[in-house]
C-alpha cells in the first residue's frame, strides 16, 4: 500500500524563502514538514515573518494524508480563514495541487512543487483571478542520512 511518504517523502524537512502574501505584504516564509504514524500521515506547520520587524504575518497548519483512491486529502487551519479540507486536483504529476471550498463561495486552491533543494508554492484563498499568496523557498535542513 503507497503512503504519503511514498509519494512526499522528500518533502520532509524546514523550507525557508521569501513571500509575498495575497494582501501585497512581503516577508519570509518558513515550512517544517515532518511525518507521522509510521508515513501515514505528514504535518505540514507554515509560518510567515516581517523580515524587518520579526512579527508574525501569517501561520498555520495542515496534515496530509492519502485516501482510499491514493488521493491526497489535506486538512488545515490557518488563522485568516479558519478550517479547510481540500483535496488533490490532477495537475502535473510532480506537482501537488489541492482545492476546496471555504465560506462565503470562496475557493482555495494550493500548489507545492519541489525540484530539488527548491519549493514552489501558491495560495489563493480568494475569487479565481485574484491576488495569490506566492513563495520560493529553498531548503534550510535536511534529514539526516542512515550511517554506513
Amino acid at each position: 500500500m503507497t503512503t504519503i511518504m511514498d509519494r512526499f517523502g522528500p518533502l520532509i524537512g524546514l523550507w525557508r524563502g521569501p513571500i509575498v502574501l495575497q494582501d501585497g505584504r512581503k516577508g519570509i516564509a518558513e515550512f517544517s514538514f515532518c511525518p507521522h504514524f509510521e508515513g501515514n500521515l505528514i504535518e505540514l506547520v507554515a509560518l510567515s515573518i516581517d523580515a524587518e520587524t520579526g512579527e508574525s504575518q501569517a501561520w498555520g497548519m495542515a496534515h496530509l494524508a492519502l485516501d482510499r483512491a491514493g488521493r491526497t486529502v489535506w486538512r488545515q487551519f490557518n488563522q485568516r480563514i479558519g478550517f479547510a479540507t481540500l483535496n488533490e486536483v490532477d495537475d502535473d504529476p510532480g506537482v501537488l495541487s489541492a482545492s476546496g471550498s471555504l465560506s462565503a463561495g470562496r475557493q482555495m486552491m494550493i500548489s507545492i512543487r519541489q525540484d530539488g533543494d527548491e519549493l514552489a508554492v501558491t495560495v489563493s484563498s480568494g475569487m479565481p483571478d485574484g491576488p495569490k499568496t506566492v513563495s520560493r523557498m529553498r531548503r534550510a535542513s535536511r534529514t539526516l542520512r542512515e550511517r554506513p
